[in-house]
């Protein structure tokens, strides 16, 4: 009862202060699979002793600007003594878009150092450092000193000065998780925290641009999964990202269902606030999980995508398989 009081508390606290943002940031909508890109602090926070995967996602396809965001991460336990518990993750993410491949590249890595506050909470705190750059290519674009007179020639310069790759900055970003296990023989646990991303607002404009300095980038959040049963368990999700005045909300909620001791299907229908429905599906076996999602969307833009939002896919793969229900004890949180 205590953990679902919490649960409620916190998905009613992240409603009322961002429930009238309707605009969204860049976002994977499978947000709990990629949790170091959320909050550095997320890393290390699972059983396991380390994790790793792949995630993808094609946004748009029926429109002329389209999107693509291929991420991979990987992190692991460092040192554990006592209550406390050191973790270290890397992460490689990319977003391209449009005709000219307007691509954001970050490569980095994150620290996270967490407490147990006593059997069934920890404290964890998090800091991670990316080199970012924005980079684009103009060989697919047309322009106008490229018109001989009769027709388009692509073998004509084009005559613009362009530098194709801002610099690689530094981008900086920290943050606090709280995690809960119920213990005994529960399934039940509740992630929840807040981050800020690019704190050092790194410069990302190309030469000859108006200098750019990115804001940082705010992230609230809430994943649960609730046990209801032996072979059943409730999932509760709430996350909110802000950038400038670009803001998205996700609400969702599924069902995760137990076939045997190492199989389980997670069925979930989250919702972007203004944005998109989104139905997904993962697939856990032994050591494998497997999930896709589907945006479905509702905003004004469906106009252009005929409500075909965004397709994507994760691949999870951790080294120890679940325990059997049947055998789940109390045990450490980490």
């Amino acid at each position: 009862m205590h953990s679902k009081t919490t649960l409620l508390f916190f998905t009613l606290l992240l409603s009322c202060i961002l429930g009238r943002l309707k605009a969204q940031d860049i976002h994977f909508s499978m947000a709990d699979a990629n949790p170091l890109l959320l909050n550095p602090a997320l890393s290390g926070m699972y059983r396991p002793d380390w994790r790793a995967a792949v995630q993808y996602r094609s946004q748009w396809q029926t429109v002329p600007v389209q999107y693509r965001t291929i991420m991979a991460n990987y992190d692991t336990k460092l040192i554990q003594q006592n209550n406390n518990m050191l973790s270290a993750g890397l992460l490689l993410a990319q977003d391209k878009a449009g005709d000219a491949g307007l691509s954001w590249t970050q490569v980095g890595v994150r620290v996270s150092a967490a407490h147990m506050l006593n059997p069934k909470h920890a404290l964890s705190v998090g800091f991670s450092v990316d080199a970012v750059q924005r980079k684009f290519d103009v060989s697919g674009l047309k322009f106008f000193n490229q018109w001989n007179g009769d027709n388009y020639d692509p073998n004509l310069p084009n005559k613009e000065d362009t530098n194709n790759a801002s610099k690689v900055r530094p981008s900086v970003a920290v943050g606090t998780n709280w995690h809960y296990e119920a213990g005994s023989s529960s399934r039940t646990t509740i992630d929840a925290g807040i981050a800020m991303a690019h704190l050092n607002r790194p410069a990302v404009h190309f030469q000859n641009f108006t200098p750019s300095n990115l804001a940082p980038r705010w992230s609230l959040y809430t994943f649960s999964t609730l046990q209801n049963t032996e072979k059943i368990d409730y999932i509760v999700s709430a996350y909110a990202q802000r950038l400038k005045t670009a803001t998205e909300i996700v609400l969702g909620g599924g069902v995760r269902y137990w076939l045997s001791d190492q199989t389980s299907i997670k069925t979930t229908l989250s919702g972007r606030i203004g944005d998109a429905l989104i139905p997904a599906i993962q697939v856990q076996q032994n050591q494998w999980t497997v999930g896709v999602s589907y945006d479905v969307n509702l905003s004004g833009f469906k106009v252009a995508t005929g409500r075909r939002g965004g397709f994507e896919v994760v691949l999870l793969y951790t080294p120890l398989s679940v325990k059997p229900i049947k055998d789940l004890k109390g045990c450490p949180i980490f």
